[in-house]
């Protein structure tokens, strides 16, 4: 009976194992994109990360592990625990820069590394949305807060009063060291304004319960109000949750959404909104409704004042009936179907067909959409282009992919898995899983068939072997992938005087081999390829599982900066070494023809080892981003010893194939460090050394040079008419081949502020070419537009360029605005000179006072036209700025 007892255990635990293996099926990646859910959710938590073996354990020889294992390399926490001898303490006071009197009591402040400053997530490194564990304190009666946290690299970020009437969004200036204590001092904010408005149909009757957000963009300084122009273009047709080209939006993105530090505020009954806690500038103004659209760009606010735009009326989308069919005629039920801004590429969320394969929705604008279909059960999703007016769409069923998996010697592989994925790389790359019912099942030892509706990247494992990957196109329908045998290799972490480092996580990242042809060996066809192995042991050692194809290696540990491996081909049974040093920190100051650069500008640091170098092409060479602060000051931490490239770049702006960087190519500089160094640099954004001035001048304002004006530079687009040629075609009225001339290009590509002499100078330009340039000067906390010129850069750099003299005779305006016999306050107006031939010389957009009043300095002499920015007209319209103080008194009609 004991025999048979034990019998009968042996059975069930076999039976046991067998159920546990077969149901070890892939999970998708932990960056693979889910359904979005309600923003209005609360606060869900961060994914769970991969648990890993904190003891030297040789991994299973199995494919099915290192698919298990894809992750992308988790934050370093920042929240410590109360005994954690590591943690630092940040100490500051909020402050009121208008009233350093007040300093605001009760205010959250919030410990961030999340690149909070736009809307649509440009920035490309890891972050996400912010995480629920990270430090948090309250202020006290003075304003004082204290945050405890783990010290680590990359920036950090306050996100102050989170929904409230002082929220903000500003980059942490310093930060102390490991057990350090560092007083920050005052943290300033301003006084806020407001936006108050009414949102109304097209036959003006006021619209309830929608929802506006006014965005700007915190870290750019008022030198680039171009660029937060075009960071924000468009915005009135994203919506969260939302769809891209791959699918719904990430959940990342839907999470991190909910964190933005943009105020808003939803309309009452009578169609009235009032958002509040606005930082004095410029916003834009979305209002996200599901029948339509509307948008108020470029919004002044000021301190203490609500900013009223008037009546905002909704535009309405386009009522859109579609059916869609499979190849044969059958309604398509439970599909997923959205409409794509082309332009934009992203749209509305997905609607679900019903059971005659229909739909019903509302385009914002049907004739620049595309359609994107998503099969049932979660997709994939297919673009479809155009809508095209048509109201039967036909989308073929998947067909069927069959997967043989054989080893080298051509036998079949049984009790394997394969799965399908499609790869998407909108905002970052990510690796999105096929529905079940879609995924191949063994239907005979080593024959897998599922279905295959577009191009997947085929995914297979079998005990004992490691996984193999390929592309297969949508017309495809059978393959075999050939399955290579697993080995293993032992990695040691140590430090530079040879003692063991325990408990280091080991990664590893899988290329191709040139040599290697075979279907099965495209280790790199899946874009998350980052693989988690373990923690080292105590005495520093790992088991890596290997193959014969190329691999990098990567160290991490709370102590130590990251430490790159090689690209190397294993050897089975060698032992490899990785080196961890003590990491390093770069401060410095960021000039522009020797000027201090803007707030808002990035700098980039790249790990460049030298040609020749055995880490030149590995791939974990550490990368990090900086935003400079006022004066051009930027700083990184965490740095690995070696050599660093630091390049100097514009903020990233968003476009249909993720973050684009504008038309700019700062050159370089390179840096060494050694351990725990912290160097302090100069860095000089230009374009190449020794560079010849090709266009130089200075700026007179009444006859005074005008320090801090800010002069941009960009080529003349072809095709764009210079405004002498503008005026002979106006008056000869001659058909030209020239096309006209189209909005202004983005961004500016050079600029600069003027020195205290008001000298300017460019250099590296291209010879013989037409350059468009304008000067800005700063008036109310804000840059106003009062010269633009083309000018011509000499064709050979040893002619010296003549010197420009841009003179300003500029007087002042007093400006009283009533309506009704009632003041026009807190609205805005739009100024512009007229030239002598009609067109535009200067323009400024002003806010008038609570009392109507508008005092201007600084405006160029000469006639001006004066009208509401947000409708209306002037009576005056006209009024003449001569040389000192003028006064005039303009009569409002809405």
């Amino acid at each position: 009976m004991a025999r048979i007892g034990f019998a009968a255990l042996v059975v069930a635990a076999l039976l046991l194992l067998a159920f546990a293996w077969r149901s070890d099926d892939l999970p998708p990646p932990p960056g693979a994109w889910s359904q979005a859910a309600d923003v209005g959710e609360p606060e869900p938590a961060e994914p769970v990360p991969v648990p890993v073996t904190d003891t030297r354990a040789t991994p299973p020889r199995d494919g099915t592990w290192w698919l298990r294992s894809l992750t992308q390399p988790e934050r370093e926490p920042l929240l410590a625990e109360p005994d954690d001898a590591r943690a630092a303490a940040l100490r500051g006071r909020l402050t009121v820069r208008q009233r350093p009197w007040l300093h605001p009591a009760g205010i959250e402040v919030r410990l961030t590394r999340s690149w909070l400053d736009t809307v649509l997530p440009v920035e490309t490194g890891p972050g996400g949305a912010p995480a629920r564990d990270e430090p948090r304190a309250t202020t006290d009666a003075e304003g004082t807060f204290v945050l405890r946290f783990l010290p680590g690299a990359g920036e950090l970020f306050f996100l102050i009063d989170h929904g409230g009437e002082w929220m903000d969004f500003q980059c942490v200036r310093n930060l102390p060291g490991r057990g350090a204590v560092l007083d920050v001092g005052d943290v300033y904010l301003d006084d806020r304004g407001g936006i108050t408005g009414v949102l109304v149909d097209l036959q003006n009757r006021p619209i309830a319960n929608a929802t506006l957000r006014a965005v700007d963009d915190p870290l750019l300084g008022p030198g680039l109000d171009d660029l937060r122009a075009e960071r924000t273009r468009g915005l009135e047709h994203f919506r969260v949750p939302g769809s891209l080209r791959g699918g719904p939006l990430p959940d990342w993105v839907v999470r991190r959404d909910s964190f933005l530090p943009f105020p808003t505020a939803i309309t009452d009954a009578q169609g009235r909104f009032h958002l509040r806690g606005l930082r004095p500038g410029s916003h834009d103004v979305f209002c996200q409704h599901s029948y339509g659209y509307a948008s108020r760009p470029q919004v002044l606010t000021a301190a203490l004042q609500d900013t009223d735009v008037g009546t905002v009326r909704l535009v309405f989308g386009q009522a859109v009936d579609l059916t869609f069919v499979d190849d044969s005629n059958q309604p398509w039920i439970g599909a997923q179907v959205a409409f794509l801004n082309e332009k934009l590429a992203f749209g509305t969320a997905f609607a679900t067909t019903d059971a005659h394969g229909m739909i019903h929705a509302m385009v914002p604008d049907a004739r620049a959409v595309s359609l994107v279909f998503g099969y049932p059960d979660g997709g994939p999703w297919l673009d479809l282009g155009p809508q095209e007016d048509r109201s039967v769409v036909h989308v073929p069923r998947a067909q069927p992919l069959a997967v043989r998996l054989v080893d080298l010697q051509g036998r079949a592989l049984a009790n394997g898995s394969v799965r399908f994925y499609v790869t998407s790389d909108m905002f970052r790359p990510v690796d999105r899983l096929l529905p079940g019912h879609m995924q191949p099942r063994e239907t005979q030892p080593g024959l897998h068939v599922g279905s295959c509706p577009c191009e997947v990247v085929v995914v297979a494992s079998v005990p004992g072997h490691a996984p193999g990957l390929m592309r297969s196109p949508a017309t495809k329908r059978q393959c075999t992938l050939t399955m290579l045998p697993l080995q293993q290799m032992t990695v040691r972490t140590r430090d530079p005087h040879g003692t063991a480092i325990a408990r280091a996580a080991v990664r590893i990242r899988v290329y191709d081999n040139p040599e290697i042809r075979f279907a099965g060996a495209q280790w790199s066809a899946l874009a998350n390829d980052c693989v988690l192995v373990g923690l080292t042991d105590d005495e520093g050692k790992l088991e890596v599982p290997v193959w014969p194809t190329f691999f990098s290696l990567q160290a991490t540990h709370p102590d130590w900066a990251p430490c790159a491996g090689p690209r190397l081909l294993p050897v089975p049974g060698e032992l490899r070494e990785l080196v961890m040093r003590k990491a390093a920190n770069v401060f410095g100051r960021l000039t522009i023809e020797q000027r201090a650069a803007p707030a808002g500008f990035r700098v980039r640091a790249r790990q460049k080892p030298p040609p020749g170098h055995e880490l030149h092409d590995s791939g974990w060479l550490d990368e990090q981003v900086a935003v400079t602060k006022d004066g051009g000051s930027f700083g990184f931490r965490g740095l690995v010893p070696g050599i660093w490239e630091l390049s100097p770049e514009l903020p990233p702006t968003p476009s249909p194939d993720g973050a684009r960087e504008p038309p700019q190519d700062f050159l370089p500089q390179q840096f060494l460090l050694d351990e725990e160094q912290e160097l302090y640099c100069l860095l000089e954004a230009e374009r190449a050394p020794m560079a010849t001035p090709q266009i130089v001048g200075v700026v007179h304002q009444n006859g005074v040079p005008l320090p801090g004006a800010v002069i941009r530079l960009r080529p003349v687009e072809p095709g764009q008419a210079r405004p002498r040629e503008r005026r002979e075609r106006s008056r000869s009225r001659r058909r030209t081949e020239a096309p006209p001339p189209t909005d202004e290009p983005s961004p500016w590509a050079h600029r600069l502020t003027t020195d205290l002499f008001g000298d300017f100078r460019f250099s590296n330009l291209y010879p013989g070419a037409d350059y468009e340039l304008r000067v800005d000067v700063p008036v109310q906390d804000r840059l106003q537009f009062v010269e633009r010129r083309i000018v011509r850069t000499e064709r050979s750099v040893d002619v010296g360029p003549r010197p420009l003299d841009i003179v300003l005779q500029c007087g002042s305006m007093h400006v009283l605005c009533l309506q009704d016999g009632r003041t026009f306050g807190n609205r805005m107006l739009r100024l512009r000179q007229i030239g002598e031939n009609g067109e535009e010389g200067a323009r400024f957009e002003l806010l008038t006072s609570a009392r109507g009043e508008l005092f201007v300095e600084s405006l160029p002499l000469g006639t001006w036209t004066v009208e509401p920015v947000h409708g209306g007209s002037c009576e005056p319209a006209t009024f003449v700025v001569g040389s000192g103080a003028n006064a005039a008194t303009v009569q409002v009609t809405l």
